[in-house]
This record gives C-alpha cells, sequence and structure tokens, in this order.
C-alpha cells in the first residue's frame, strides 16, 4: 500500500474515530438526566426505593445487545427528529416482568413468570403503554442539549438500526444481581448531527503517532456495492417475494468496496466456508 493510500485511510480512521466519540459523548453527558427520566416516567421505581444505573455508553450491534439481554423482550422502534434516524428502546425480560408486576398492584415481592418465548398480547399492550412515558421523557432530556427529539416509529420494520453499530446506554432498575434492563440504542450519525460533523480534512501531522498506532487495530467498516440500480416507484411497489431483480452484474463482475466515501478496492464475488466473499482483484488509492 503506497504512503498516499495509507494517509488516506487513516484520516478515515480518524474521522469515523472521531464521529464515534461524539456520538457517545453526546449520551454519555445525559445519562444522569436518562435515570432521573426513568424515575419519572416509572414512579414506583421510586416508591419501591429501587436504584435506576445508567451503564457506560458505548457502540453495539442491535444482535449482540438483544444477545446480552433477558428473554422474553420487549422492543420499541423509535426515530429520530430531526433526520429520521432510527433508534429502539429495548426492554429486558425482567424489566417487563417488574413493570407489569407494578402497573397490575403488585408490591414487588414476587413477580410474575413470564413466557420466555414472548409476552402475551396484553403484556405487550401494557409494556408499549409505558415505554410510551418513558420515550416522551428521554425524548424532553436529549431535545435541551442534543437537539433531537424521540417518537415511535409506525409501522414495522425488518432491520431497525442497519448494521453500523448504534450508541447504546443500557439503564439497570434494582440490585445489580437481579436488576431490570431497559436499553436505549440510538444511531450515532443522529447524536452527532450536521453542526458536530468533523471536517472533511484532517491533518496527518497533528495525530498523535500513539493514536495513529492504535487506529491501525481499529476496526473499519467497508461496504461492498454489489451495484445500484433505478427503477420507476409503481414497479418496485409490485415487487414480490420470489420476484428477481436484475442488477446489471455479471457473476464475474467486479464489485466496488468502499470506506466512507472513498474507493478501496475491487473485487469479485465468490463463496468462502459456504459464504458470499470478494476476492480482491484491484487496489485503489483512495
Amino acid at each position: 500500500m503506497s504512503a498516499e493510500s495509507s494517509e488516506a485511510l487513516l484520516r478515515t480512521a480518524v474521522e469515523a474515530g472521531g464521529r464515534a466519540r461524539r456520538a457517545l459523548s453526546v449520551l454519555e453527558r445525559e445519562r444522569r438526566d436518562l435515570e432521573t427520566a426513568l424515575r419519572r416516567a416509572v414512579p414506583f421505581f421510586a416508591r419501591r426505593g429501587l436504584e435506576v444505573r445508567c451503564g457506560p455508553v458505548q457502540l453495539m450491534p442491535i444482535a449482540e445487545l438483544r444477545a446480552s439481554l433477558t428473554t422474553p423482550q420487549h422492543l420499541v422502534e423509535l426515530v429520530t427528529q430531526p433526520g429520521g434516524s432510527r433508534g429502539a428502546l429495548i426492554f429486558d425480560g425482567v424489566a417487563a416482568s417488574l413493570i407489569l408486576d407494578g402497573v397490575l398492584g403488585g408490591d414487588g415481592r414476587s413477580l410474575p413468570e413470564l413466557n420466555p418465548e414472548g409476552l402475551s398480547g396484553a403484556q405487550a399492550a401494557v409494556i408499549s403503554r409505558i415505554s410510551e412515558q418513558i420515550l416522551a421523557t428521554f425524548s424532553d432530556v436529549l431535545s435541551v442539549r442534543a437537539g433531537m427529539r424521540l417518537s415511535r416509529l409506525t409501522g414495522h420494520a425488518v432491520d431497525v438500526l442497519g448494521e453500523t453499530p448504534p450508541a447504546v446506554c443500557v439503564l439497570e432498575v434494582g440490585p445489580p444481581d437481579t436488576a431490570a434492563r431497559i436499553a436505549l440504542a440510538i444511531a450515532k450519525d443522529a447524536l452527532v448531527g450536521e453542526l458536530a460533523q468533523l471536517p472533511s480534512h484532517v491533518d496527518k501531522d497533528a495525530v498523535d503517532p500513539r493514536i495513529a498506532r492504535s487506529l491501525l487495530e481499529a476496526p473499519l467498516e467497508l461496504v461492498a456495492e454489489l451495484a445500484r440500480i433505478q427503477m420507476k416507484l409503481e414497479d418496485v411497489l409490485s415487487l414480490r417475494v420470489g420476484d428477481t431483480l436484475d442488477v446489471g452484474l455479471h457473476v464475474e463482475g467486479l464489485v466496488s468496496v468502499r470506506a466512507g466515501d472513498r474507493l478501496v478496492l475491487r473485487g469479485t464475488p465468490t463463496r468462502a466456508g459456504g459464504q458470499l466473499a470478494i476476492r480482491v482483484e484491484e487496489r485503489h488509492e483512495p
């Protein structure tokens, strides 16, 4: 790899790392207010003397986040305004049980046992009602300093946050060993916002060599573009399961792989270990 190519990828990594740090810092500074907001949205937490703690904010794939939470889970899909970025509010099984017990007048001493396969319709309706209260108080917090509001996403989406890990804050309620967990996940680009974006130019001489070395170990998101096609809206609306889209790419054609908006390489589709892969055919100077 040439020096120019290395420097370009370093700039991309610095920019991506900077945006991620800024996104995390926005949510990090609101941790205490989010704790207060949750207590305000669910008053019986305070009446029962339950502590509310917000853990460290981190970037985490939504699948990994859900795997870390107990079942049954209740997921509320969110959208941010302005921008229309995606997010999620997720209740783990303990949180769902705790909320149901409180709403139904329980004393918290014996929480209802829930089916790990999923909530019933009635149970989900109760959690959804409480989630509206929580969402409203969280939105009030973020609107003041982050300049965004949260609202429930109408309709259904197959993929809540796509492949890019969102910024995640997990709020724990109750004793650490039996805590209920409510996770707030927001796309990092929504937290950064246009005014917080890093400048497009990063002076490599201003980058601390120690940071540069550590960035060599940092993951860099690459996007493989199979094809970009144009279709009439009426044709898109007429698509059905089983239909085939002609992407106009020969089976041995070249696929572009980018880091951000920079072309890094081109390669041909292949298979490796039973999965799709790309064999590098060309390297490009970003």
